[in-house]
């Protein structure tokens, strides 16, 4: 039984091991593109357009987010961020000064 572990049955068995991994991952893949394209054959092609014009909007978006960097503030801007942050309740603080876009902006 050793011998089976150290000869090539055990490599083999090592190599199964590491390639089960890959295995599922091109078999999940696999059933997720038929899936999606199940999917894309019973939309219409107003739903189709929609969602391209969403891809196409994300892909923008991300674009000018990278564009712009972050704002430079002047000790005075810094002292009155740091003098709303002492007023603000821990959970309002947090979203308006990370998210500043996600507000209308």
């Amino acid at each position: 039984m050793v011998w089976l572990r150290s000869g090539w049955v055990g490599s083999l068995a090592g190599v199964w091991g590491r390639s089960r991994g890959l295995v599922f991952s091109l078999a999940y893949w696999t059933l997720r593109r038929l899936l999606e394209i199940v999917v894309l054959r019973s939309r219409s092609e107003r739903e189709k357009e929609i969602e391209i014009l969403i891809l196409v909007l994300r892909h923008q978006l991300q674009v000018l987010e990278r564009q712009v960097g972050l704002p430079q503030l002047r000790p005075a801007g810094r002292a009155l961020f740091a003098a709303f942050s002492r007023v603000l309740p821990a959970v309002s603080r947090v979203e308006p000064l990370l998210y500043p876009l996600s507000y209308g902006g």
